[in-house]
């Protein structure tokens, strides 16, 4: 084994276990990073440096068995039925690639989630309402998410147009909702919407028109989330 490999794994044995500290910050869309304390915020730097460092073939290979770990731990979170179609579009991603030619390292940043958690992120108007799909839970109370917040690695929340635009043609390849069509109530939004439509219907990866303000997310359709609160959930196709 060379120093340089060693040297590498050794660090990355090291900072591995602060990784999901930095993917939690994330998931926030950066929301707690600027409260963090100055060594908390150390930490999540020297996770964010290791979990980066992928120009090494080390770094590399640690990386990806570990996104792929964290996306097998966050399906596990989701209403069994749903499991195989995030899954799908996981594989389908992996299957496109970059602006370099390199495939697509899509990482679920974020499944299953707790009322407490989904009202702190509505204070910091993350998102708009106090319980949603990522809330909902078994008659036993497990985690039973209707929804997944799906990111590209390594740029997270500031992935490429062409990443989200395929991210959310393979949210209807599988009959799930996107975030990318949530326009909300604006004069302009049912053309937004037409635009964005077409755009994704032509395959256009580039476009530059606006999109729905919730990019990551993917979602199970036929319930409401009062209904899915109540306990129902839907049929999947």
């Amino acid at each position: 084994m060379t120093p340089h490999f060693s040297l590498l794994s050794w660090a990355w044995r090291f900072v591995r276990p602060l990784v999901p500290v930095f993917l939690k910050a994330l998931s926030e869309k950066g929301q707690n990073v600027k409260k963090l304390n100055p060594t908390r915020a150390l930490l999540v730097g020297a996770a964010a440096l290791s979990f980066t460092a992928a120009s090494a073939s080390a770094a590399n290979v640690g990386g990806d068995l570990y996104r792929n770990n964290i996306n097998e731990r966050r399906i596990a979170e989701l209403h069994p039925p749903l499991r195989p179609k995030v899954r799908a579009i996981i594989k389908d991603l992996e299957g496109h690639k970059d602006q370099d030619g390199n495939p697509l390292k899509p990482i679920i940043l974020e499944a299953w989630r707790s009322p407490t958690r989904q009202r702190q992120l509505l204070k910091r108007r993350v998102t708009t309402v106090t319980w949603g799909f990522h809330c909902a839970v078994t008659p036993t109370g497990k985690p039973d998410a209707l929804a997944a917040d799906i990111v590209s690695f390594p740029q997270f929340w500031d992935a490429p147009r062409p990443f989200w635009m395929k991210l959310a043609a393979c949210a209807d390849a599988h009959n799930l909702g996107t975030g990318a069509r949530w326009f909300g109530k604006k004069k302009t939004s049912a053309r937004d919407l037409a635009n964005f439509n077409k755009a994704l219907a032509n395959r256009n990866w580039n476009y530059q028109g606006r999109v729905g303000w919730d990019l990551p997310h993917v979602q199970a359709n036929g319930v409401s989330i009062a209904q899915a609160r109540a306990g129902k959930r839907p049929v999947f196709k």
